[in-house]
């Protein structure tokens, strides 16, 4: 695992707990070494709902700690001139898994089946090269979350 994709597993634990899926990949031609300081990207207009999540006790813990891993890693985060902009949202999702239990028994028939709905949390954390407005590296992290 590299030591950027465990920065953000750090990360994303301690916002979704438990079993945890994660991603990472790099842009092919961008070289992470070069960054050396970053900030967190403002949108000019942000989501009612991006702006909750920043707002809330877990978004400011998933803030602290890319903050806290990335300083970890020798960058310095500034508000004039970052190498590197950091990006981060968070998506909700209603699923549903249907387990077919088999036959059962001795009888020709369906067995069980079970049905059971839960709640997928995403997060994804970016980080845009400024000069060139390209995402350079993208982090994901799924996990079952409860229900907010």
């Amino acid at each position: 695992m590299t030591t950027m994709r465990k920065s953000t597993a750090a990360a994303i634990l301690c916002f979704l707990g438990g079993c945890v899926s994660t991603s990472a990949i790099r842009s092919p031609n961008a070289n992470l070494a070069q960054y050396r300081t970053f900030a967190f990207y403002e949108p000019p207009e942000a989501h009612p709902r991006q702006l909750a999540f920043e707002r809330s006790p877990a978004g400011q813990v998933v803030r602290n700690q890319i903050a806290n891993n990335l300083t970890a890693k020798g960058m310095t985060e500034t508000s004039t001139n970052p190498d590197v902009l950091v990006a981060y949202h968070s998506k909700l999702q209603q699923k549903t898994q249907v387990t077919d239990w088999g036959y059962g028994g001795f009888y020709w028939g369906m067995g069980p089946v079970s049905i059971d709905q839960y709640t997928q949390g995403t997060l994804f954390i970016d980080l845009i090269d400024p000069k060139t407005k390209e995402v350079v590296w993208r982090g994901t992290a799924s996990a079952v979350v409860d229900h907010p």
